[in-house]
């Protein structure tokens, strides 16, 4: 059995990833994952248009919730060190 077909087994995939998917998963991980620019983006896809790129670098629900929590958390943090720092001068 080919390697390829091992590691599609082990993964998961029932089929070949399309270059659809592969283009995507890309675009959307120099977005998302490593912060380049959407202009960046659009010139390694070849896009005319960076509307045509934007519907490449949607994030994945999964993603979505892990930085939303990490936005959050990091807010709450930051709050209550602020709060905290508040109260203490107040009772000096």
């Amino acid at each position: 059995m080919a390697a390829h077909a091992q590691l599609r087994r082990r993964t998961g995939f029932s089929a070949r990833p399309r270059s659809a998917l592969v283009r995507r998963s890309y675009a959307t991980n120099l977005q998302t994952e490593y912060g380049y620019d959407v202009s960046f983006v659009q010139l390694q896809l070849g896009h005319e248009h960076a509307a045509t790129t934007s519907i490449y670098t949607l994030a994945a629900p999964d993603y979505r919730a892990r930085e939303l929590e990490r936005v959050l958390s990091t807010t709450l943090t930051r709050s209550n060190a602020d709060l905290a720092g508040t109260t203490r001068k107040e009772s000096q």
